[in-house]
């Protein structure tokens, strides 16, 4: 019904933005292309509650040219995608997806 219809929107999405990743060149370009990724993930993870023990919503303000940008994680401590070890503990935890 309407779980398998988002499903589908979602695996459509994600498909499409795993095709550009792959074929990034520069680490600039790839953290760009998972910022789409990673909100897809978000937003699935919001709806569906894949996960049987907490979901971290994380979040980094100076993402995306100071726009922020997010990532999930399993784990409460910071670790931000976006910046690597120039940045490493940038963000805070947003929200937190559990059953």
């Amino acid at each position: 019904g309407e779980s398998h219809m988002s499903w589908m929107r979602y695996e459509d999405n994600l498909k499409t933005h795993l095709d550009k990743f792959v074929e990034q060149k520069s680490l600039e370009e790839v953290r760009k292309s998972f910022l789409n990724i990673s909100d897809e993930m978000v937003a699935m993870a919001e709806k569906f509650h894949p996960y049987p023990s907490k979901i971290f919503v994380q979040h980094c303000p100076m993402a995306d040219s100071n726009r922020g940008a997010d990532w999930l994680s399993l784990e409460e401590k910071i670790v931000n995608p976006y910046f690597g070890e120039a940045m490493l503990t940038c963000g805070e935890v947003t929200k937190t997806i559990q059953n």
